[in-house]
């Protein structure tokens, strides 16, 4: 097969976001942080801080990376 009729092929294949935006209602937010153990920027342990980051975001899902275990 050549590769300008593969290249073509692969293109039919992607799928197109649809026109309309959908309502909020039918929108679910998804953040995802990575809390670096709980420490910020300026090396300060504050897990309040970053739980007030996340709660003004409101999202519906939330996917946390390198939080401790146990923690």
């Amino acid at each position: 097969m050549n590769k300008t009729l593969l290249l073509v092929m692969s293109w039919a294949l992607i799928p197109f976001a649809p026109a309309a935006v959908p309502s909020d209602e039918a929108t679910i937010r998804v953040i995802t942080f990575n809390i670096h153990h709980g420490v910020g920027l300026d090396e300060k342990l504050d897990l309040a801080r970053i739980a007030a980051l996340i709660k003004e975001h409101r999202a519906d899902v939330v996917a946390l990376q390198e939080v401790d275990r146990g923690v």
